[in-house]
């Protein structure tokens, strides 16, 4: 099932995906009664192995070691002096680490990462094959989120 059924069978109606641009959420009424759209812009990487929030936490410039599976943190990754190649919004998904940052960076950003792996294990796995990133706006019926994630 991809996701589109599955939104589908959830009460979603789903729009052509190749429109560009807000026009049509805004004339049909979305913003009032909430919507969805796939965040296609966005990649995601998932950080596996053991050494895997020790190792993230050497490379990015915020905490990965004491990341609780509650939270959801920003972090930067910075050349040696300190100048920004990438942001990332990051979580945990069980003992793993996922890293959404944009597409059109990711394979470069993934590449250097694996450069500075070395005798850590960890592995970095490009999951958007598997994944979608989805965006919510409008108004939202609560009941739909819990502890702030669907």
């Amino acid at each position: 099932m991809t996701w589109e059924d599955f939104l589908s069978s959830q009460g979603a109606t789903v729009e052509d995906l190749n429109t560009t641009g807000f026009a049509p959420h805004w004339q049909s009424g979305a913003l009032q009664t909430g919507f969805i759209a796939a965040l296609t812009d966005l990649g995601l990487i998932r950080v596996t192995g053991e050494d895997a929030p020790s190792f993230l936490h050497n490379q990015l410039s915020n905490d990965v070691e004491h990341l609780s599976a509650a939270e959801l943190r920003r972090a930067a990754y910075c050349t040696p002096k300190g100048r920004m190649l990438a942001s990332f919004v990051y979580w945990k998904d069980g003992q793993d680490i996922i890293l959404q940052l944009s597409k059109s960076i990711q394979a470069t950003v993934q590449k250097r990462l694996q450069m500075f792996v070395l005798r850590a294990k960890a592995k970095l796995h490009d999951i958007n094959a598997e994944y979608v990133v989805l965006g919510l706006g409008g108004q939202l019926p609560r009941r739909h989120c819990t502890n702030g994630f669907l």
